[in-house]
């Protein structure tokens, strides 16, 4: 009885750093996902011309987005609001996302969308991509680094509290 209770106590470090470690490797998934909708918001404009709010609507329902969980609100907020406030809406109840400033990045695509000629969107639209694939550098920087260190640390933590729970 004594072994379980020290495998289970030493379990929950191993647990903690390998959901760390993977949350980091989610934020960098994010990232990703996010410059990926840039990319493809930037083809719907120059080659399609559709109308924003029934561009994110199909993008809502694109399968590749699935891990952007606010365009699944950004969906249902389309019916009560016009696009600019639902955006907003649904980036800022967007809980997932970590960093304030990267939810200001995308607060700003509400701002750009609709509001020039298509030149304008997709100029303002690729300089927003440009800052996240610099968030994306460094989310991928922290990911090896620190990623392998919550691994190894939760693992050593957890190896540690069953030698001495024994």
């Amino acid at each position: 009885m004594k072994i379980l209770g020290a495998i289970l106590i030493a379990l929950c470090p191993i647990i903690i750093g390998f959901k760390k470690s993977n949350n980091l490797k989610q934020n960098q998934i994010k990232i990703e996902k996010i410059i990926e909708l840039i990319n493809w918001i930037i083809s719907e404009i120059k080659f399609k011309k559709t109308e924003i709010s029934s561009m994110f609507f199909n993008i809502s329902k694109n399968k590749n987005f699935k891990n952007l969980e606010f365009l699944q609100d950004l969906k249902e907020n389309l019916k009560i609001y016009p696009f600019p406030k639902a955006w907003e809406i649904s980036i800022e109840n967007w809980n997932e996302f970590p960093l304030e400033e990267e939810k200001e990045y995308l607060k700003s695509l509400s701002n750009i969308l609709g509001a020039t000629d298509s030149n304008g969107q997709i100029l303002n639209l690729k300089h927003t991509r440009f800052q996240f694939e610099e968030r994306l550098k460094h989310a991928t920087n922290t990911y090896i680094s620190k990623g392998k260190i919550c691994k190894s640390l939760g693992a050593l933590l957890g190896v540690a509290m069953f030698i001495v729970f024994i």
